[in-house]
């Protein structure tokens, strides 16, 4: 777009002008058909190259530390890390017998042609687990050095070699068809790569304060969308190129002034100096041609690139890369699901159970110790209401244990946390239109084998809710808001949350539906980086830190005194700001009824969870929000299924933990991607089913033993 686009064809006044363009365009066509297939291949080929380039350099940031070293904010640097990296190349796949022939000779360096995408004939293959936005990434890269070369074909159309134009034009012309008409993007895969989020983030620096991007477009009609969506790709390819043209002309123009200054010092004043900044501007024009002739020749290329683009010569060129996708088949009862790669079942041995192939940093990648104590992941059986006891007396809940070796127990029984995080908008709504709701959900949940429900806006959890939760077997956790804004190293501030926190506490203690007390959600976060990505923590910010602390602390032991019945948990941010939490509690004793979650959305969790016993804190845990970030829906389900063995492997000391979250219809701009219904109750994807089948599992495995929970830790 910053080469000059004007093609001299042929003088429009001279004759046989008319010839020369036919003769043009035929070469440019036949020109286009003959390299089309090298460029179907190269496209796939840079993107294998791209995969694992991001690959390697995620792994190599990682295992240097090098992010974690930067002053960013260590949540949301390494959450981009993982996400940007979450790719492995695998192959390359072509059709045909060519393909078949190539697979044969060299297996090695390429895949069987049964992995091929349907609408193409070559096929870069990335293995299971892919993140949608390092698929983005390399789809560009690869786009991107296509445009290059068409646009640098454009500029070399002088002369005699207009046809080299046309050939250029062609070859742009194909990417922007493919995300136009033949591949545009997904809307649900463009909320999982969080672009909506950022973009709220952007505008308004707050998440549910909006602009509800994905909300506006998901009202449109899909042909609008799709154009939408597409030309955000086609930009977003256009982009890199743009940049390295811009920066060239700009450093060929400052190399010239810089040689000119050296020969006369001064020159750079007066008329020379005038002239410079005139020309500034021209130095990223993008001049097509001048008049109504250049105009209409430039819609004659352009029309032509188009025709050909969408024609049958224009299939020799299609490439599409094929992400294999993990399938965990359904099994009878009791009996333990075997991952499959689907279809690569035809590259092993009929007597070999198929091996998952995952990405360096995706979620199959896990200590050993992960795997241990896997539960048998169960189809959830049909949804019929099992019958519902109600308690009448209020709960005892307790976690016993010490030396990472922990028990939780709810009216003597052990138990896993199966939890979800109920994200609902609800209060709006008429009591009983409530009511209807909440049984509804909650029928659901109960049947999926949830036990216990989160959340975070304290208004929804009142005794109309806890109520609905006793009537279908759940328990609650119900959610107290800390406001990070506030000094909590003012006593007055102190006295006044205090006195808050104790008669919420006395208003809903005695329900039978209570579990424990979810004070707080990420506050040191918010107090450490109080700003989205800030370029580092200032000291000020880790004095309201240390302030928070220590409050928090004296806060939860006058909770505990009030109700010794029920422990309290404290989430935040994985596991980067426990150590201002450890240090204030080095006073006062032990304290095994304070549980420490941890909300993770990255493979990193398996690392947390597994080097928890190293930071010398002896308090059990809890993965208090989880969801495999980043992926597309057709991989939600094993994302979820990897994250629930890491969180069982480590089940000395993590008493369960909690999925992100129940609706899109929430309050954030994410709920669309992490939610698991829609707003009328109805899955989205195979992610409920999945969190179901594992929590059905972990209960009747429980039940099939007769206890809530396997431990190790004492009786």
């Amino acid at each position: 777009m910053l080469a000059t686009l004007q093609l001299s064809l042929a003088p429009s006044g001279r004759p046989g002008w008319l010839r020369a363009h036919a003769w043009s365009a035929v070469v440019g066509v036949a020109a286009y058909g003959a390299v089309a297939p090298l460029l179907a291949v190269s496209h796939e080929l840079i993107v294998l190259a791209a995969a694992g380039l991001l690959s390697n350099l995620a792994w190599l940031a990682a295992a240097s530390g090098a992010m974690r070293a930067l002053p960013l904010d260590p949540i949301y640097t390494s959450a981009l890390l993982l996400t940007v990296g979450g790719i492995e190349p695998h192959g390359l796949a072509l059709a045909g017998p060519v393909g078949g022939l190539l697979h044969e000779r060299w297996p090695g360096l390429s895949d069987a042609p049964t992995l091929v995408s349907a609408s193409a004939w070559a096929s870069a293959i990335v293995a299971p687990g892919s993140t949608v936005i390092s698929r983005w990434l390399c789809a560009i890269a690869a786009d991107a050095i296509l445009i290059g070369a068409g646009l640098l074909a454009l500029r070399q159309a002088r002369g005699g070699r207009a046809w080299l134009g046309v050939a250029g034009a062609i070859v742009q012309a194909h990417v922007v068809v493919a995300h136009l008409i033949d591949l545009p993007p997904d809307l649900a895969d463009v909320e999982a790569a969080g672009i909506p989020f950022a973009i709220s983030m952007l505008v308004s620096g707050d998440v549910q304060a909006g602009p509800r991007l994905a909300v506006l477009l998901d009202g449109m009609a899909d042909p609008l969308q799709d154009a939408i969506l597409g030309l955000g790709m086609v930009l977003l390819a256009y982009l890199p190129v743009a940049g390295l043209a811009l920066s060239w002309r700009l450093a060929r123009a400052a190399g010239g002034l810089a040689s000119a200054a050296s020969r006369r010092p001064f020159a750079l004043g007066g008329l020379r100096w005038r002239r410079l900044r005139m020309r500034m501007p021209r130095l990223a024009a993008i001049r097509l041609t001048s008049g109504p002739t250049g105009l209409g020749r430039t819609v004659a290329l352009a029309t032509l690139a188009v025709g050909v683009a969408v024609s049958p010569l224009g299939n020799l060129a299609d490439a599409e890369t094929r992400f294999l996708a993990v399938a965990v088949d359904a099994e009878p009862e009791g009996e333990q699901p075997v991952p499959t790669v689907a279809p690569l079942a035809d590259q092993q041995a009929p007597s070999e159970a198929p091996v998952p192939i995952g990405p360096p940093l995706s979620l199959a990648d896990q200590p050993p110790s992960a795997l241990a104590d896997e539960p048998p992941a169960l189809v959830p059986a049909p949804p019929t209401a099992q019958p519902v006891v109600p308690v009448s007396s209020p709960s005892i809940v307790a976690v016993a244990g010490s030396g990472f070796r922990y028990e939780y127990t709810v009216n003597g029984t052990p138990q896993v946390i199966r939890g979800i995080g109920y994200n609902v908008r609800y209060r709006r709504f008429p009591d009983a239109e409530r009511v209807r709701l909440l049984d509804r959900d909650f029928a659901a949940l109960q049947q999926a084998g949830v036990n216990t429900v989160f959340g975070w806006q304290p208004d929804e959890f009142d005794t109309l809710l806890l109520d609905a939760a006793e009537r279908h077997g759940l328990g609650v956790a119900p959610p107290f808001d800390l406001d990070p804004d506030v000094s909590y190293a003012d006593p007055a501030v102190r006295a006044r949350i205090t006195d808050d926190v104790l008669a919420w506490v006395a208003r809903y203690r005695e329900h039978p539906a209570v579990r424990m007390w979810a004070i707080g959600n990420e506050v040191l976060h918010k107090l450490v980086y109080p700003s989205w990505m800030p370029i580092r923590s200032e000291p000020a910010w880790e004095q309201r830190a240390r302030d928070f602390a220590s409050f928090y602390v004296e806060l939860i032991d006058k909770v505990h005194a009030a109700d010794p019945n029920h422990p309290i948990v404290h989430r935040d941010a994985e596991d980067a700001y426990f150590s201002w939490l450890r240090e204030a509690m080095q006073t006062g004793g032990r304290r095994p009824w304070l549980i420490y979650g941890v909300n993770a959305y990255t493979p990193r969790l398996a690392e947390i969870l597994s080097s928890w016993p190293s930071h010398a804190w002896d308090v059990p845990l809890m993965v208090s929000e989880f969801a495999p970030g980043g992926m597309s829906p057709s991989d939600r389900p094993q994302g979820f299924r990897s994250m629930w063995k890491m969180t069982r492997g480590a089940s000395d000391w993590v008493l369960g933990g909690a999925v992100y979250a129940w609706t899109t219809d929430g309050p954030e701009e994410v709920d669309r991607v992490f939610g698991l219904v829609d707003a009328d109750g109805n899955p989205v994807d195979g992610a409920f089913a999945m969190v179901g089948s594992l929590y059905r599992g972990m209960s009747r495995q429980d039940g099939a033993l007769g206890v809530g929970y396997i431990s190790h830790g004492p009786r």
